[in-house]
């Protein structure tokens, strides 16, 4: 996937730490791995925020600001490197465009976090995710779908971080839940495009 290759080409060239936590046994594709680049295998429990709780409990530095995302999104090292620049609220969403941020208010596909946000998420417990989803995604988003039982919703993880985004923003005066508009981001739908 190109998408590996430009975070491992990012990382070398910034020196910025690049983890990959995959919900799979195995990488994706073999990866050439350094020490600003690495993978992490769990097994899928909690979708993506399980993958994000993971990393905050295992790899994050906290003075480390994070962008949280998946990997059916394709992006160019600048994109990196705006987003890593971006400084104007401690939390964000980021969207292609206003349209795709109408479709989607707030998502878990791709979240950058100041580390003084994250410092605050974890003085609250941390990433909270839904331990009894072990996988399941709604084939679509007509909501219409019953989750498997011991599972909540499969937006359940979002719909958590976004309430304690609200709420750390609010307790503690950080701009938070902001969209971040990026046109040359492609987002797919579940790994396609």
């Amino acid at each position: 996937m190109p998408l590996y290759e430009t975070l491992r080409e990012y990382a070398k060239e910034t020196h910025q730490h690049i983890h990959v936590i995959c919900n799979k046994d195995h990488a994706p594709l073999e990866l050439s791995l350094d020490n600003f680049f690495k993978v992490a295998h769990r097994p899928n429990v909690g979708l993506e925020f399980g993958a994000y709780a993971h990393f905050m409990m295992n790899f994050w530095r906290s003075t480390e600001d994070v962008l949280f995302m998946h990997d059916d999104i394709m992006l160019t090292k600048d994109v990196l490197k705006e987003i890593s620049n971006y400084n104007t609220a401690y939390q964000a969403y980021i969207f292609k465009n206003l349209d795709h941020y109408k479709k989607n208010i707030a998502h878990g596909r791709m979240i950058f976090c100041r580390s003084q946000f994250l410092n605050e998420v974890s003085r609250r417990g941390g990433i909270w995710f839904d331990e009894g989803n072990v996988g399941y995604t709604a084939p679509d988003n007509s909501g219409l779908h019953k989750p498997p039982s011991g599972c909540q919703d499969h937006n359940a993880g979002i719909k958590h971080f976004d309430a304690m985004a609200g709420a750390i923003g609010d307790d503690e005066e950080m701009l938070t839940q902001l969209p971040m508009y990026i046109e040359e981001i492609e987002f797919g739908f579940r790994g396609k495009f």
